[in-house]
C-alpha cells in the first residue's frame, strides 16, 4: 500500500501506510474529512508470498492504515471492537477507508475497493494508560 508517488522497493510497507494514511502530517485535517483513500501498489514488498500466485493485501496492514487516521488528539488507546473482512484487497486496487464518529470516543468503519465493501467494524478510544501495552 503507497501513498504517491510510490514506495519503495524494500522499505517498510507499515511506515508506507502510515505516509499514505497521514500525508503531510495533515492527521486533524485527515479525520475532518472521515475519509482516507490508499493506493494497493502491485510491487509492494508486503505482497511477496502473500499469497504466492494470488497476492493480497495483508489484513494488518489495512487495520493500521485505519489505526493511524483514527488516531485521537490527545493520544488514546485505540480498541478494535470488531472487525471484519469481507473480501480480499488485490494489487493496484484503490481503498477507501471511511469512519463517522457514533458517540463520544466510538466510532464505525469501513473500507472500500472497487466499490465493494472489503472491511467493517466498530472501535473506541480509551484514556492511554500510564503503562505501555505488553
Amino acid at each position: 500500500m503507497t501513498a504517491p508517488p510510490s514506495q519503495p522497493r524494500g522499505t517498510d510497507p507499515v511506515r508506507g501506510i502510515r505516509r499514505a494514511a497521514d500525508p503531510a502530517g495533515a492527521g486533524a485535517d485527515q479525520r475532518r474529512d472521515r475519509e482516507v483513500v490508499l493506493r494497493v501498489d502491485p510491487a509492494d514488498p508486503c505482497l511477496a508470498g502473500h499469497f504466492p500466485g494470488q497476492p493480497i493485501l495483508p489484513g494488518v496492514l489495512l487495520l493500521d492504515a485505519l489505526a493511524v487516521a483514527l488516531r485521537p488528539v490527545p493520544p488514546a488507546r485505540l480498541v478494535l471492537e470488531a472487525v471484519k473482512f469481507t473480501a480480499p484487497v488485490r494489487p493496484g486496487q484503490v481503498v477507501a477507508l471511511r469512519w463517522s464518529e457514533t458517540a463520544p470516543g466510538r466510532a464505525s468503519f469501513h473500507a472500500e475497493a472497487d466499490g465493494n465493501r472489503v472491511l467493517a467494524g466498530r472501535a473506541t478510544w480509551r484514556a492511554a494508560a500510564a503503562d505501555p501495552l505488553p
